[in-house]
């Protein structure tokens, strides 16, 4: 289970939550957990929005209301081992993102020889 809170100084802080096992470990990653998505093929791997800089605010509330938005880059965490890779920084889009209602393809592109 991926679960985000708010800390003392309104930081954003995100952790993944074992149930089977009673443990958890921090993500590595400040963003709220409605901004990610676990993936399919690998059940362990969580992708996320994470906004490139902190955007100051009430979390959640101002981003749900709409009040503030960020400009995000898409990481990928390993919920196992808590290791974290940035796969895009959406610096290429002519467009800023701020991510929500994230989903994975549950497609596995395989190539032919």
């Amino acid at each position: 289970m991926l679960a985000s809170v708010t800390g003392n100084d309104s930081n954003v802080l995100t952790s993944v939550y074992s149930i089977s096992k009673g443990t958890e470990i921090d993500a590595g990653i400040r963003t709220l957990a409605d901004k990610c998505a676990w993936g399919n093929f690998y059940q362990d791997t969580v992708y996320c929005a994470v906004p490139s800089s902190p955007v100051a605010g009430t979390y959640p509330d101002d981003w749900y209301s709409g009040a503030l938005s960020t400009i995000d880059k898409i990481w990928q965490v390993d919920a196992a081992t808590g290791e974290v890779h940035l796969l895009s920084s959406l610096s290429q889009t002519t467009h800023l993102i701020d991510g929500f209602n994230m989903g994975s393809d549950a497609k596995i592109i395989t190539s032919s020889s």
